[in-house]
């Protein structure tokens, strides 16, 4: 895949904003038709105009009716128009509910899905039904009939173990013969899924198991490493091997190492011939450090100060000299950034004016990262032998 496989909404108005500004509208209003459909409808033909691919499948998420989506609704309304019925189908995937008081599966959802994308002028081919139980002939000719398609193009999509269940649960129910049909295409020959088959099986039937951590700092929001869970998915079933995820916050690991580098950053730079003074909670000299001691453990932060023999100059040459650590006035990074006030942010005041809000002339600003300590120790050390 590539970055032709998937866009988003931003990138689609990104890119018209940037050929407005290359003149390619001639100076005309940028509007959502055209302007923006158009780039909706040219990256929906981006593959297939490379005579790479037969078909190309689009999706589009979210919900019928939402404001987000309804560019891309019209997007397809024009492109059916522009390929013709033959060249270009639409596949509807909507919801039929069980009401467990009642016993029953409810149609009402999936019609008024429907009825809303009709209001767009889009009449769906195949109507694709999640449901929870199975649907009955009956079921599926009301919803044929309220909706305007053919009863076996309402394709009935059940619970499944997995997705990877999904295929060939559509090829059961004929999903792949109607969409042949409805694009004239030659319908003559059986899929061979024999490799989906075996997959399946050794997905299923793992031979033994294995625990593995992921570490991350999103790790509550599974879809951000979606692609990553997915790639052990695969290579357990390749292997046989059933793959357990524990998702392991990054954030006290990162915290714990920020905090451990640190003080060993101070107690390095407390022994300096060339440091005048260290600033660190953790340090026994400092004023806060049994109160650091009592509510943090000892280990108070990544952030300490420290004065570079020499004044001002002396600190400007130290923070030149810096190659590992940053020249960043953020902090909470995972690297390491070093920060001279004097010179940077508050260069605008006075010496007067930067020793009133504590800002001396030598002192130099570290947050330290996770890199190794040996690496962060040696950037130190060549960097005040600049001085």
């Amino acid at each position: 895949t590539s970055q032709a496989n998937n866009v988003t909404t931003g990138r689609i108005y990104q890119s018209v904003i940037e050929k407005e500004r290359r003149g390619e509208f001639l100076g005309k209003t940028v509007q959502v038709i055209p302007h923006i459909t158009n780039e909706i409808k040219e990256r929906m033909q981006l593959l297939g105009s490379t005579g790479e691919y037969d078909m190309v499948i689009t999706e589009i998420g979210g919900t019928v009716g939402d404001i987000e989506s309804l560019p891309y609704i019209e997007a397809v309304r024009q492109l059916r128009w522009e390929l013709g019925r033959e060249n270009c189908i639409v596949i509807h995937l909507t919801l039929v509910p069980y009401l467990s008081a009642a016993a029953e599966l409810k149609t009402k959802p999936t019609q008024h899905s429907v009825k809303t994308l009709m209001e767009s002028g889009i009449n769906a081919d195949v109507l694709v039904c999640r449901t929870e139980h199975e649907l009955s002939k009956d079921i599926r000719n009301k919803i044929a009939l309220f909706c305007n398609v053919k009863p076996e193009a309402v394709i009935q999509s059940i619970d499944a173990d997995t997705i990877y269940d999904v295929p060939l649960m559509m090829l059961d129910e004929g999903l792949d013969r109607v969409v042949l049909d409805l694009l004239t295409l030659p319908d003559n020959l059986e899929p061979d899924l024999t490799n989906w088959k075996e997959f399946l099986s050794r997905l299923k039937n793992p031979k033994q198991r294995i625990r593995i951590g992921l570490v991350g700092k999103y790790v509550e929001l599974q879809d951000s490493y979606k692609s990553i869970l997915e790639a052990f998915i695969h290579a357990g079933a390749a292997n046989e091997v059933k793959v357990e995820i524990v998702s392991i916050h990054s954030l006290n690991l990162r915290m714990e190492r920020h905090c451990e580098n640190a003080q060993k950053v101070a107690e390095f730079l407390q022994s300096h011939a060339k440091v005048e003074w260290v600033s660190y909670a953790g340090l026994p000299e400092h004023p806060h450090y049994d109160l650091a001691k009592t509510q943090l453990g000892g280990t108070p932060s990544a952030l300490l100060t420290f004065g570079v023999k020499g004044g001002f100059e002396a600190g400007v040459k130290f923070y030149d000299a810096l190659g590992l650590f940053k020249r960043l006035v953020n902090i909470g990074d995972a690297r390491s950034l070093a920060c001279h006030p004097a010179s940077t942010t508050h260069r605008q005041l006075s010496e007067t004016e930067q020793l009133a809000v504590g800002v001396k002339p030598e002192m130099i600003r570290l947050c330290v990262g996770i890199e190794h300590i040996d690496d962060i120790l040696a950037d130190l050390e060549q960097a005040l032998a600049a001085v």
